[in-house]
């Protein structure tokens, strides 16, 4: 089949991050092709069931089921192979696999991890926040590497690992000495080994959540838990969407802010200042203890 590459990468993805069932479909056009990225309830006029569109690009998008066990990619046959494999479709099937979770009543934030000494703590914020170039400089100075773009904690405050690959642009790979020939209009997928590291295998309890903000110094704002649980819901992957059909979604992440710290984090987007910035975040690990939810 012109396109089982794509499902298989697809699945090993998704494997890394939800239990999800991950199957192919091919049409001749979407059934809605516009707002990247958004999600859309589809209910069924005969009875209660329901199912969500996610589209992704003009030729990829995906069907998922209300509980989040089964997921459909659909692809347009006539497609160029080309513009929808490696990055692109890496990209969306983490996206899938959070939205996942989402109706499987788990926390997924957008959110990069690393661990510090046993401990993980997490960047979260947009794209473009610098979530991976700080995850790569930490895990360059010896930091752990976690979880690339999807943070899944669990009832006991346990970080598990995630894909095992980071996705950089061309220019910040390059500044880290990493390959950057590669030609997409995504960020490229680097395999965690380039970094000289290997993949982590265990769970880490999560010490504290941050939300990258940028500034002239570095400093920390901790945030109130209803403060908190706002910004998490934002920088969660559909969470306001299908809380109406996971109300014990809700419960996790208030769960989540009471027992975990929420900070910004402000911070010069420079590299000049990342050594400081890893230096403070030492520090700053040092000062707390997680606690099991």
């Amino acid at each position: 089949m012109k396109f089982q590459s794509i499902l298989q990468a697809a699945t090993d993805e998704l494997r890394h991050i939800s239990n999800t069932q991950l199957t192919l479909e091919l049409v001749t056009e979407l059934p809605l092709n516009s707002g990247a990225g958004s999600i859309y309830k589809n209910s069924s006029a005969q009875n209660t069931s329901h199912h969500y569109w996610i589209p992704w690009t003009e030729e990829m998008g995906a069907w998922i089921d209300a509980n989040g066990h089964h997921a459909i990619l659909v692809v347009v046959e006539s497609a160029p192979i080309e513009n929808i494999q490696g990055s692109p479709v890496l990209c969306f099937a983490a996206h899938i696999a959070a939205t996942c979770l989402g109706l499987q009543g788990q926390i997924a934030l957008h959110a990069n991890v690393v661990a510090l000494d046993g401990v993980a703590i997490a960047f979260a914020g947009c794209s473009g926040k610098g979530k991976s170039t700080l995850t790569t400089y930490c895990v360059s100075r010896g930091a752990s590497f976690v979880t690339d773009d999807v943070l899944v904690v669990n009832d006991q405050g346990q970080v598990r690992p995630g894909s095992p690959r980071i996705k950089l642009f061309p220019h910040t790979g390059e500044s880290f000495g990493l390959d950057a020939s590669e030609t997409t209009t995504y960020k490229i997928h680097y395999a965690i080994e380039q970094l000289g590291i290997t993949p982590q295998n265990q769970s880490f309890p999560l010490g504290t959540i941050y939300l990258l903000e940028e500034s002239d110094r570095i400093y920390i704002e901790q945030l109130s838990p209803s403060q908190a649980l706002l910004d998490l819901l934002i920088h969660s992957y559909h969470v306001t969407e299908i809380m109406p059909d996971q109300p014990s979604l809700f419960y996790a992440y208030t769960n989540l802010v009471a027992q975990v710290p929420v900070k910004k984090l402000f911070y010069p987007r420079s590299f000049e200042s990342l050594p400081k910035l890893y230096d403070f975040l030492q520090t700053e690990t040092h000062s707390f203890t997680p606690q099991l939810l």
